[in-house]
């Protein structure tokens, strides 16, 4: 019995010997990445961290000292070969990647275009991408080189890796196509932007998104936020001094980075309330590891209009501009509209249209015989008079103004002026004037003519 316990021992350690020196085939082993298109500026690069080695008890050891220690501190093991015995996809190895992407010595790819490249022999290899054109980040990745006993000799099989990226900027939208729009308006902005792939090791892992508008405020309870197709309450803070608010988002970010290149739709809606005809709004994302980058601004516009009051004047010499005519304004449906009084003869629509108290239905004219209505959409509008200037009398003759944008897209404030003629009153007569005395003196002409006949016909019949 205990001499077939040493030849046992003998067989079992003369194969432990003969699996170390298995033969295998030359050819050398290659890594590949994929999901990355031929047209996209980057940079591919390589580091071995893991190399075979027929001494140990695992047959593989780290490359060097400062890559053992990066295993050990985020494994939380002191044992080397323990710890190439439970390599796998966790977030202890995330962090380890994600510290080694950041070693000197990385090879670059023998094959950049074709994002592929030969290695030196069976390990681990460490692959990072960098995107020269500052669109996506991309996750270190692990690429293992291993045996395939398939065939005698052993050949080694070549590593393909899905790569995973998040991109560097943020889209913004509103649903309102052609840019015009007037006070009181609603509109809904719509976010997109990526999470980020953060460096798992960072202390403070931020990724966080802020928005700025001016010419309109927040409806605060419209914001809805989405992961992917979930929706996440998640709540914003506001600043009402600078108009802002603030997503922190920093809760998507894991150490494993499972929710890098995940779409995240912020949306919410807002009150055009405008003074000046320009409705401006951005975002912009902070995170960690990366420079903050915005989103270009969307910017809506609001029309005017400038009404000329004059005389009704033939020539340009005898024009008269004439202050004190107001006028009701009405929209396509005939609606009399409210302004808001910002002095000067100039009015800007009532966000609320409903209110009866700080608004005004008759807009007039001033000195120089204009008047400015502002926040206005596209589309015609009536200048009805109500009130004429003194000595002049109520044209009953509506003027129009047609607000339109030029192409498709409004890009400034749109504009269009409107004018009305008044003509003077008729003059009346003047009190005891000639009229008067014509009907005094034939009054008493006819007075006279009667008493004559009456003394005429009074002597016949005497006779």
């Amino acid at each position: 019995m205990k001499l077939f316990k040493k030849v046992s021992a003998m067989v079992v350690s003369l194969l432990m010997a003969l699996a170390m020196v298995v033969p295998v085939a030359a050819a050398n082993p290659t890594i590949t990445v994929k999901n990355i298109a031929t047209d996209e500026n980057v940079t591919l690069s390589y580091l071995k961290v893991v190399k075979q080695d027929k001494t140990t008890k695992t047959g593989w050891a780290f490359v060097s000292d400062e890559v053992t220690k990066i295993f050990k501190e985020e494994y939380k093991k002191n044992d080397a070969q323990a710890i190439l015995a439970s390599l796998a996809n966790s977030a202890a190895h995330s962090k380890a990647l994600a510290r080694l992407g950041n070693l000197n010595g990385f090879t670059k790819f023998t094959d950049n275009a074709g994002r592929k490249t030969e290695v030196d022999g069976a390990g681990l290899y460490v692959v990072k991408v960098v995107d020269n054109s500052n669109k996506y980040t991309y996750n270190v990745m692990a690429a293992p080189i291993n045996f395939d006993y398939a065939g005698n000799p052993a050949t080694l099989r070549n590593a393909e890796l899905n790569v995973k990226r998040s991109e560097t900027r943020l889209t913004k939208t509103v649903n309102d196509a052609d840019g015009a729009v007037h006070n009181g308006q609603t509109v809904t902005y719509t976010i997109n932007v990526k999470v980020p792939s953060i460096d798992p090791t960072a202390t403070n892992k931020l990724f966080k998104v802020t928005d700025a508008l001016t010419g309109a405020e927040y409806k605060k309870d419209t914001v809805v936020v989405k992961l992917g197709d979930s929706k996440i309450n998640i709540a914003p803070t506001f600043d009402d001094a600078t108009n802002s608010f603030e997503l922190d988002l920093s809760s998507f970010i894991d150490d494993t980075n499972s929710n890098a290149g995940k779409d995240v739709t912020i949306t919410y809606d807002v009150l055009v309330t405008s003074e000046n005809d320009k409705v401006t709004n951005t975002a912009n994302v902070s995170r960690t590891g990366s420079e903050n980058y915005s989103s270009d601004s969307v910017d809506l516009y609001e029309g005017a209009i400038t009404l000329t009051k004059t005389n009704d004047y033939e020539k340009e010499s005898d024009k008269k501009l004439l202050a004190g005519a107001g006028f009701n304004v009405l929209d396509k449906d005939g609606n009399v509209l409210k302004f808001v009084d910002k002095g000067n003869n100039t009015y800007v629509l009532a966000k609320d249209q409903t209110v009866t108290t700080g608004v005004v239905t008759e807009v007039v004219t001033g000195a120089n015989g204009q008047l400015v209505v502002k926040g206005l959409d596209k589309g015609e509008y009536q200048f009805k008079e109500v009130t004429a200037p003194d000595g002049y009398s109520i044209n009953e003759t509506n003027s129009s103004a047609t607000l339109t944008i030029t192409g498709d897209k409004a890009t400034a404030e749109f504009t269009a002026d409107t004018d009305m003629r008044d003509t003077e009153v008729g003059a009346l007569p003047e009190t005891g004037g000639i009229g008067t005395t014509i009907f005094t003196v034939g009054g008493c002409a006819i007075m006279v003519a009667a008493a004559a006949l009456f003394f005429m016909n009074k002597k016949k019949h005497e006779k």
